[in-house]
């Protein structure tokens, strides 16, 4: 049995207990029952971190057309979410939601029918994620879309046929089109116009 001065007593609350030993001093914490440990922050992670770069042709599909985001809580709470975009053409599969601990939820970027609108340039937006709870690993991602001018037709010949008959061709360079529209200009006092 131990002398008295060397017994060490139960711990029934939080304390420090120092060990010195020469110069090297140690110390431990012991958390008795009915401690609370506070519980780590959600944290949201967006993966990938590459943003959505789309490219088309004025009034035709853009591809790629979306983009999927996996959402994360990476921490040990649950977190609150929003997803906001900038532009009008972007479109979010969700606008909000929550995630418990240490899931993942998906989330769909898409460039939509507005951008058919869109003339040919280079167009950006950027859709924010937002952790409503804390604020931890808010981040942004780019929506690029680069809008093409419909190419023109190339190689374009005419073969006479008859005094009342020509018959066209030529190389169709776009894929876009349901309709190719001839016109003739109109005669000016017999010369072609």
């Amino acid at each position: 049995m131990l002398p008295e001065l060397r017994r060490i007593k139960p711990i029934r609350s939080t304390r420090a207990i120092r060990w010195v030993l020469g110069c090297a001093c140690l110390s431990f914490l012991f958390l008795g029952p009915g401690v609370p440990v506070a519980k780590s922050a959600g944290v949201l992670l967006v993966s990938p971190i590459s943003g959505l770069v789309s490219t088309g042709f004025v009034g035709s599909p853009f591809s790629p057309s979306n983009q999927v985001y996996a959402l994360t809580n990476s921490g040990n709470a649950s977190l609150n979410w929003a997803a906001t975009k900038s532009q009008n053409w972007v479109t979010l599969s969700a606008t909000n939601g929550t995630l418990a601990s240490h899931t993942t939820t998906s989330l769909t970027v898409s460039i939509n029918s507005n951008a058919n609108a869109l003339a040919s340039g280079n167009y950006s937006a950027s859709v924010t994620f937002t952790n409503r709870t804390n604020n931890s690993g808010t981040t942004n991602r780019s929506v690029t879309l680069t809008v093409n001018p419909i190419p023109s037709p190339t190689g374009l010949t005419a073969t006479t046929i008859s005094t009342n008959q020509i018959n066209l061709s030529w190389t169709d360079n776009s894929n876009n089109e349901t309709v190719f529209r001839i016109e003739r200009a109109p005669d000016n006092a017999g010369s072609p116009g």
